[in-house]
């Protein structure tokens, strides 16, 4: 049930995303989700645009949230995309079909303007990623929630979280243009 749970929240997180028109109206803060020891000082890092190393840099978790935006959204590749994810998570994997209503992964573009360690630990590490996206309803930037854990000395995602996906879930109503 959990894994169906997380399917549609990825699909209609998808679908937010290649439909969202605004900006996000948050300040720009982030916080961690209450549950984390405050040891660690959030650490903000400012990236460039989509596909600028051109490698799979697994080293970090911010590293490895940069690559899956090129890999996704700058080489269209779904497959590479899903390879990301860690063997024990149980996210749904990213298929084409999730894209068909906006011509295809193609048709969206992401550039990650910044990366945000919120949490931090050997185990596990939640990463928030400020991105602006552009797809065929329009710009949008938004703040996706990673939380990544490590693999055979590599960082692979658990959960992503997008922003369209919270927003779903509160009571509280987001922009809609």
């Amino acid at each position: 049930m959990r894994r169906r749970k997380l399917l549609t929240a990825t699909a209609i997180g998808i679908a937010g995303i290649a439909g969202c028109s605004s900006d996000s109206g948050g300040d720009g803060t982030a916080t961690g989700n209450g549950t984390e020891a405050a040891s660690a000082t959030p650490a903000e890092t400012a990236t460039g645009s989509m596909g600028d190393s051109g490698a799979m840099d697994l080293s970090t978790p911010e590293a490895t949230v940069r690559t899956f935006y090129d890999t996704l959204y700058g080489n269209d590749d779904i497959e590479g995309a899903n390879e990301l994810y860690h063997p024990e998570s149980e996210a749904p994997a990213i298929k084409e079909e999730d894209f068909s209503d906006f011509n295809g992964v193609s048709a969206i573009t992401a550039d990650v303007q910044s990366t945000e360690v919120v949490s931090e630990s050997e185990t596990e590490t939640e990463v928030h990623a400020t991105v602006d996206y552009n797809s065929p309803a329009g710009p949008a930037t938004l703040t996706d929630w990673f939380t990544l854990a490590p693999s055979d000395g590599e960082w692979l995602i658990l959960t992503w979280f997008p922003e369209t996906v919270r927003n779903q879930g509160t009571p509280t109503p987001t922009p809609s243009n």
